[in-house]
């Protein structure tokens, strides 16, 4: 028997896209990053927006996790794949408009390390995507009239 999901439609503003995040923490120092954030379309309810998360870095750390939003202000957590220490960390932080159809967020999170974990901060603005233009082809000169 399948269960119905039986929340009220979902209401609050769709913050899925790819994000560049500029942030710091005492453990990696500066760093830069991009965060992924994909509305999860079952759950989502009401104001409350939950969101797959994931990362890309530089450096091979890929965090992935969830993020639940409540109007504009979030809660996440999440852990770093691949490591012997797979903990939970959490965040918490808020997106504001940046311009029509663009966010961005700042959040601040905790990381535990077993030795009094680690804090950090992120500011991530969205990534407009780009349009490509095709250009028109040339055209090639017959060489075999000369």
């Amino acid at each position: 028997m399948t269960k119905v999901n039986s929340f009220p439609p979902f209401v609050g503003d769709d913050y899925s896209g790819k994000y560049v995040c500029k942030g710091h923490n005492a453990n990696v120092g500066d760093y830069e990053m991009f965060v992924i954030l994909k509305l999860n379309t079952i759950t989502r309810h009401d104001i409350y927006g939950i969101y797959d998360f994931s990362t890309e870095s530089n450096n091979q750390a890929t965090y992935t996790g969830h993020l639940l939003a409540k109007g504009r202000q979030f809660s996440m957590t999440f852990k770093l794949l691949n490591f012997k220490n797979n903990a939970l960390s959490t965040g918490m932080g808020l997106f504001k408009k940046a311009c029509q159809n663009q966010w961005f967020f700042q959040q601040t999170y905790y990381e535990p390390d077993g030795s009094g974990g680690n804090f950090g901060n992120d500011k991530c603005t969205m990534r407009r995507l780009e349009k490509t233009v095709q250009k028109p082809q040339q055209e090639h000169k017959n060489d075999s009239n000369k």
